[in-house]
Formats: C-alpha cells, sequence, structure tokens
C-alpha cells in the first residue's frame, strides 16, 4: 500500500500543484530532473514596480520574458531578508487566482506558487508584496523560479529569474 501511493506521488509531474518548498537557490535541481533542457530556458525576468521600500510598503511585481509567446506552467515567488535570516513581507493573494501559499512546508506569506499546472501566460501575472512594518535596515531580495510550459513533461525546463534587490528607505508624507 505504501509503495503504491510513492509510486503514484513519483508519477505526478513537480508542477501539478505548485512548490513543496519556500525558495530555490541554485540550479539545476536534479532531484527534479534526470536530464536537463538543452538548452536552458533563458530570458525570463522578474520586474518591480520600485526598488526603494518603507515599512508597509506595497511593490507590484510581474515576470517577463523576450518572446511574447513563452508561457509557463509553474511559478514559485519569495522575498526574503538579503542577510539571510528569513523570509520577509507578504503577498496579497486573491481567492481561486491559481496561486496559493506554499501548504507542504511554514513559509508563512513570504512566498507563494501556483496551484494548478494549466499554461499561463507571462503577460497576465502581476502580484503584489506589502513590506513589514518592522522592515529594519536590511535589504531584501525578491526572485522566482518558473517552470516554462513546453511538449511532454516539462522538469527539465526549470529557470531562474534574475534577484531583485530592495532597499529601505524612510519615507515620510510620500517623500525620501
Amino acid at each position: 500500500m505504501i509503495s503504491a501511493a510513492i509510486a503514484l506521488l513519483a508519477a505526478v509531474p513537480a508542477f501539478s500543484s505548485g512548490s513543496p518548498i519556500c525558495e530555490v537557490n541554485a540550479l539545476p535541481l536534479v532531484e527534479m530532473s534526470s536530464v536537463l533542457a538543452s538548452p536552458a530556458p533563458a530570458g525570463w525576468r522578474l520586474n518591480a514596480s520600485r526598488t526603494a521600500i518603507g515599512a508597509g510598503s506595497t511593490v507590484t511585481f510581474g515576470v517577463s520574458h523576450p518572446d511574447t509567446q513563452k508561457r509557463l506552467k509553474g511559478i514559485m515567488v519569495w522575498v526574503k531578508r538579503e542577510d539571510g535570516s528569513g523570509g520577509v513581507g507578504s503577498w496579497q493573494l486573491l481567492p481561486n487566482s491559481g496561486f496559493q501559499f506554499i501548504p507542504a512546508v511554514e513559509c508563512g506569506q513570504w512566498s507563494f506558487s501556483h496551484n494548478t499546472s494549466t499554461p499561463k501566460t507571462w503577460q497576465s501575472l502581476s502580484f503584489a508584496w506589502t513590506a513589514p512594518q518592522n522592515l529594519g535596515e536590511v535589504e531584501v531580495e525578491a526572485r522566482a523560479f518558473i517552470i516554462e510550459d513546453c511538449v511532454g513533461s516539462c522538469r527539465s525546463f526549470q529557470a531562474l529569474t534574475n534577484v531583485v534587490l530592495m532597499t529601505p528607505t524612510v519615507f515620510k508624507d510620500g517623500f525620501e
């Protein structure tokens, strides 16, 4: 019975219901793919509406690719303190949006993933992140892990985006 359940879990594509972890630091993810795409997906970028942030400020993020026809099946986005002391802030996810906070581990609201493998156009993706009130002076970084849409198994079509570095700034009445 247990071996049948393990076999069933192994047959489920990695992108079917989101990520089991909070963040990804390096590629390739060998445990996801025994064969890497050649060439690896490239060109994916994480974009932020601003990089100077204050306590409680909101930043809008999106993803982009030079090829307007590219789509993705899976995405995970996170924000953490640049000094490595953990995740920070919170994402605002709408109910039934196709995105969820990661249930398999306790990531809080600083990391989220997709909950459907339906191909998504990158032009349609926009996410809002809010800095905590106790932001402090440590820079924070945002990054995304993407599984590009492809024919057949996409386990090898993994891409990490650029890092978006955000700097805490003191704002008063809208002025720095």
